[in-house]
């Protein structure tokens, strides 16, 4: 019973640590949005890189709620909440994460659009390299 009840103090220690990823992942979500929003290709990545380290945060945190879980631990007031917040979070994620692919696919469509109505210049151009003439064969190098 001493290991379990190490085990638990372990998990609860790490779920109150990482509480306040919860939050700052729906944060890091609605800054992909004004990123996507804004055409800003840097910024999103950095955002996609953030936010993915937060998913692993709440997954780990999902996972050590479910060990609690396992073990039998009781849960107290912290740990209720940490358990709310996280469905509430995985909800809203899931409902922002859509909002953003939506915004993304749109933004993409839209820079597929304006490719294909770019024009390159030098279409049906002939290029100085292409004419009509004596090329050379051989070059002589003194030194």
């Amino acid at each position: 019973m001493d290991d379990a009840g190490a085990a638990a103090r372990r998990y609860r220690t790490l779920l109150i640590s990482q509480g306040s990823a919860l939050s700052e992942y729906l944060e890091v979500l609605e800054n992909q949005r004004q990123a996507i929003l804004r055409d800003d290709g840097d910024a999103l990545e950095v955002y996609a890189d953030m936010g993915e380290g937060l998913a692993a945060a709440i997954e780990s945190t999902g996972k050590a709620l479910k060990s609690l879980e396992a073990l039998g631990v009781p849960e107290d007031g912290e740990i209720s909440r940490l358990r709310t917040d996280l469905r509430d979070i995985e909800a809203r994620a899931l409902e922002r994460n859509g909002e953003n692919r939506k915004l993304l696919l749109d933004r993409m469509a839209g820079i597929r659009q304006r490719l294909g109505t770019l024009q390159n210049p030098y279409r049906n151009r002939r290029s100085v390299f292409s004419q009509d003439g004596p090329v050379a064969t051989v070059i002589k190098i003194d030194v």
